[in-house]
């Protein structure tokens, strides 16, 4: 039997499977880096949606404290960590602000001290961070319903 050898060089099947190999390795590691960066880009847009929820929680709170006539005024950011939109709202059954993004993270809460708090902008009971471009206020007294403390955009 005669073997025909190519002077230019040849191809080998092992070369192949190891190519085949590295490949299959650097793309698994890849899908993993990205995974857990935007696992953590979510984890970090929560974490500042649950620090949004306890600011408000907190100036809520020092109204309650303030008494009547007591008004304070401060901004938020339109979105949190990643670009991501939410939404605030008042829960007075568990007496809570809740900052919501179904899509991402879901919701977060932070209790406040009073059930009567209202959130409202143009006729509805809650804020789109959309809306933050303004300052908000909060307030108890004038022009509130009594014993209420009002949350909104000024």
């Amino acid at each position: 039997m005669r073997v025909l050898r190519n002077p230019n060089g040849f191809f080998s099947i092992d070369a192949m499977f190891a190519v085949t190999l590295l490949l299959m390795i650097v793309l698994s590691f890849t899908n993993v880096y990205e995974a857990r960066t935007q696992m953590a880009e979510l984890m970090g847009a929560k974490l500042e949606a649950q620090a949004l929820a306890e600011k408000i929680a907190g100036i809520v709170n020092a109204v309650h404290a303030g008494g009547e006539n007591m008004e304070i005024r401060f901004r938020l950011p339109k979105f949190t960590g990643g670009g991501f939109g939410y939404v605030v709202h008042f829960n007075s059954l568990e007496r809570c602000v809740a900052v919501e993004n179904a899509q991402v993270w879901g919701t977060v809460i932070a209790t406040v001290g009073m059930e009567n708090v209202v959130m409202r902008y143009a006729g509805e009971n809650v804020l789109y961070s959309a809306q933050f471009e303004n300052s908000l206020v909060a307030r108890w007294g004038e022009g509130v319903l009594e014993n209420w403390i009002e949350v909104t955009v000024v």
